[in-house]
């Protein structure tokens, strides 16, 4: 019996070997050349199928070409002096006020110095409305005005404004003392107005002339430079103009200079262009042509008209 079952396990082992070896007989020794190129050809067009990451080169820096264009350059320059001459006047004028009148006469029309002799309140005073004017003008005037003018040619009709104030002011000394404080905000009134405008539009006027949107951050810290160049410059050198002024009994010499600091500013201006005028202008002249031209295929067709009903009354005739 034991025999038996172990002859029965035995043909099992022996018919699994079999299966074995035959199926070890129809496999090939190596894989096959054509399965192969079926593979690499799969991988290949998978491959072909992945795109590769396109490198997208950096972004150039704004250059200086890019940067100082004719139209930045000039509103710059413009920049530069404005603030030179308007922070100017606002140091000076309180020492101008502040300083006592002369004790001999005064001979105009170059030999005129001394002040008005004012005290801290009385300057504080003109201050106080030197503020709520620039605010007014800002707030309520500025609008509508550069709306309806543009910015560039507000600029243009401030700008002639400044040199005369400047070079009025020492001669308030001639008038009689009654009228000088009212002559002194008079003046002061005129530069108030017109640096209110100014600063606003000269910005503004920067902004558009820039030529791409990118470089706004640099254009702006360049312009700012150029203020604060301005800023420090004139307040130190009028300064000791009005030193040497009372020195000399030559009281209208540092009003002068910043007079001829201000026709400097209005130079860069007149050769400038704003880019909103010339699109207006361009629009302009692209509705005229088109209107033009509607009207001129409105002639055509009423001519066509008048020759058919002429062809007609012929016809009946």
């Amino acid at each position: 019996m034991g025999q038996k079952l172990v002859d029965l396990f035995r043909r099992k082992d022996t018919t699994t070997e079999l299966k074995d070896q035959q199926d070890s007989e129809h496999t090939p020794l190596l894989d096959s050349p054509t399965a192969d190129h079926h593979q690499d050809e799969e991988t290949l067009s998978t491959n072909a199928s992945i795109k590769p990451t396109e490198l997208t080169p950096p972004e150039s820096k704004s250059t200086l070409k890019k940067i100082f264009t004719l139209e930045t350059s000039l509103y710059i320059l413009a920049y530069f002096f404005i603030a030179c001459h308007c922070v100017s006047f606002d140091q000076l004028l309180p020492v101008f006020l502040s300083t006592q009148p002369a004790v001999s006469l005064q001979r105009p029309p170059f030999k005129i110095w001394g002040g008005l002799g004012l005290t801290a309140s009385q300057i504080g005073v003109v201050f106080s409305l030197s503020g709520l004017t620039t605010m007014f003008v800002e707030l309520v005037i500025f609008p509508p005005v550069t709306k309806r003018l543009g910015s560039l040619r507000v600029m243009r009709i401030i700008s002639p404004f400044f040199p005369f104030a400047y070079a009025a002011m020492p001669y308030v000394l001639i008038l009689p003392q009654s009228w000088q404080e009212g002559a002194v905000v008079s003046i002061a009134f005129v530069r108030w107005v017109c640096g209110a405008f100014a600063f606003p539009c000269i910005t503004i006027l920067l902004v558009n002339s820039a030529s791409d949107s990118k470089i706004l951050g640099t254009l702006n810290g360049i312009a700012t430079t150029a203020s604060a160049l301005g800023r420090c410059a004139g307040p130190a050198g009028f300064g000791g103009l009005f030193s040497i002024g009372l020195k000399m009994k030559f009281g209208v010499l540092p009003w002068f200079v910043m007079a001829l600091v201000a026709c400097l500013g209005t130079i860069p201006l007149t050769y400038s262009k704003d880019k909103d005028e010339q699109v207006l202008k361009s629009c302009t002249k692209h509705a005229i042509k088109s209107q033009n031209k509607h009207n001129f295929e409105g002639e055509e067709s009423n001519a066509d008209t008048i020759d058919r009903e002429s062809i007609e009354n012929v016809q009946r005739i």
